[in-house]
């Protein structure tokens, strides 16, 4: 049997968190299940996960001494019972088959192609093109066919990532290295400083599956102008597409 993943987010906010669960749930071939760390409004996130429940989610919220998303992230990973976690953003959208090509090897650290509408070009790495700005600008149908021109998997000679999230690691390799370090507050560099440590280690190998990821950039969107917000907006405003009904309304759930 081929190995599968779990998939990992940390989130306070429940449109990015319904909104990237389903398009993990419906667009992936290898997912196992997802676990979601709720770090806000206790009310708000029990009714919406009595409301919306699914086999393959396990809601949990945030017990308090993870203040840090690193933090979050570990705790995420230690419930896990896959043999391979993914970290992703709350604000990734993942297309159709993107994690076909993955290939399990308990020493391999993975990691995509991320395109960002270019509110902080964070790696020269990243690709910039306007997608959208939200789940509601989003236009999926041209991100699809995007994705879909894309080859599909090649080895980073040279060790270097050009983005951290997602990543895809064994669970065994991820604790065996310690972990992400965990400090307040965040923003901080503790994703690349635990990459570098896992540079140095020996019989690492850096893989790259060149399925692009779109990433909304939630958190920077939070520090723009209105000038600049509202020029974005107008890139976006042709866009037909909608926000993906919620998992729990689809047929592609599985026991």
């Amino acid at each position: 049997m081929e190995a599968k993943y779990t998939a990992i987010f940390p989130t306070n906010s429940l449109i990015n968190l319904e909104n990237c669960a389903t398009s993990l749930l419906v667009n992936s071939k290898k997912l196992e299940s997802i676990i979601i760390i709720w770090d806000g409004d206790h009310d708000s996130f029990l009714n919406f996960s009595k409301t919306n429940s699914c086999k393959r989610v396990k809601y949990v919220e945030n017990p308090g001494a993870h203040a840090d998303v690193y933090g979050m992230f570990n705790f995420g990973a230690s419930l896990s019972l896959s043999e391979y976690i993914l970290f992703v953003n709350d604000d990734m959208y993942f297309p159709q088959d993107w994690d076909e090509k993955i290939l399990f090897e308990r020493r391999s650290v993975i990691t995509f192609v991320v395109v960002e509408s270019g509110f902080v070009k964070a790696s020269e790495k990243v690709i910039v093109y306007p997608f959208g700005l939200d789940w509601n600008t989003f236009k999926k149908d041209e991100f699809e066919n995007f994705a879909q021109n894309f080859p599909r998997r090649y080895e980073i000679k040279d060790n270097e990532l050009g983005w951290f999230m997602p990543v895809l690691f064994s669970k065994f390799l991820f604790f065996e290295a310690g972990a992400y370090p965990n400090k307040s507050p965040f923003p901080h560099p503790n994703d690349a400083i635990f990459f570098e440590k896992l540079k140095h280690t020996s019989k690492i190998k850096f893989v790259q599956i060149t399925s692009p990821i779109y990433h909304f950039q939630s958190l920077s969107q939070r520090k723009l102008g209105l000038f600049t917000k509202l020029y974005y907006y107008y890139l976006a405003r042709f866009s037909h597409a909608r926000a993906l009904p919620f998992f729990t309304k689809h047929k592609h759930e599985k026991n």
